[in-house]
């Protein structure tokens, strides 16, 4: 996982399957969405998947995409600045008691956190397959 940051996402992930390449690692693209890409690889004989998720919510109004544009959604509060700064700003009973309403509803957590969820669920597929 990676904040997207001023950073389009097709150039973080251009950027992550680079650096894979210049270690050695046989590299493709086997599946990718806006937000997420899931790697194909190959090193030493051993195959493997590596996913890159970007942080970020494109409708949240932020000067820097980050984790915390799903949180300050969540919350249904405008960004002053960055999410990060104003998440930061809350204070730690409002964050405590935020965190505490999401962990039982699972409908919201997916709606929040759409591309993080889609790469734990690749994760959980992947592990059924073995």
């Amino acid at each position: 996982m990676i904040d997207q940051e001023d950073t389009q996402p097709n150039m973080i992930f251009n950027e992550a399957m680079r650096r894979m390449e210049i270690v050695g690692i046989n590299v493709s693209v086997k599946e990718e969405t806006n937000k997420l890409r899931v790697h194909q690889c190959s090193l030493a004989g051993r195959k493997f998947e590596v996913l890159v998720v970007v942080n970020g919510l494109e409708d949240v109004d932020t000067e820097r995409h980050t984790i915390e544009d799903h949180l300050m959604k969540g919350l249904q509060m405008e960004t002053k600045g960055s999410s990060k700064d104003s998440w930061n700003s809350l204070s730690r009973d409002k964050k405590k008691d935020f965190l505490r309403r999401l962990k039982d509803r699972p409908e919201v957590i997916e709606k929040l956190f759409p591309q993080q969820i889609a790469a734990c669920k690749c994760l959980v597929s992947e592990s059924n397959s073995y």
